[in-house]
């Protein structure tokens, strides 16, 4: 508005990139407002919590979600999870369906914050 003042800086850090807002309203006194908005320019992944909530997801399918993000096959998600490779294929199957993506690559995507 009339005598606002607006800055904007994309600050990094190793957690990933910020973009800080800062605007202030009329001439610098004891009564000026200063407004700072800082937004994320990176996604947060869900919490196990949220992922439950969010998608219904067990939490044996919550660790396959994680896993198949991280980008392991089943063969890999079988090892570590000891289960066996029928039992993973299964997981990945209901895991594909519940978060309603099409394959597993677009999981990483379904567990970011939007």
């Amino acid at each position: 508005g009339p005598g606002s003042r607006g800055g904007e800086l994309i600050l990094e850090t190793d957690r990933g990139a910020y973009r800080i807002f800062a605007h202030r309203t009329g001439a610098w006194s004891a009564d000026t407002l200063v407004l700072v908005h800082l937004e994320p320019l990176f996604a947060e992944p869900l919490s196990d919590a949220e992922i439950v909530e969010r998608y219904r997801l067990t939490p044996r399918e919550t660790q396959v979600a994680r896993l198949l993000a991280a980008g392991r096959s089943n063969a890999e998600v079988a090892s570590d999870l000891a289960i066996s490779p029928h039992t993973a294929r299964r997981h990945t199957e209901r895991v594909l369906a519940k978060l309603a993506v099409a394959s597993r690559a677009q999981v990483a995507d379904a567990l970011l914050q939007r």
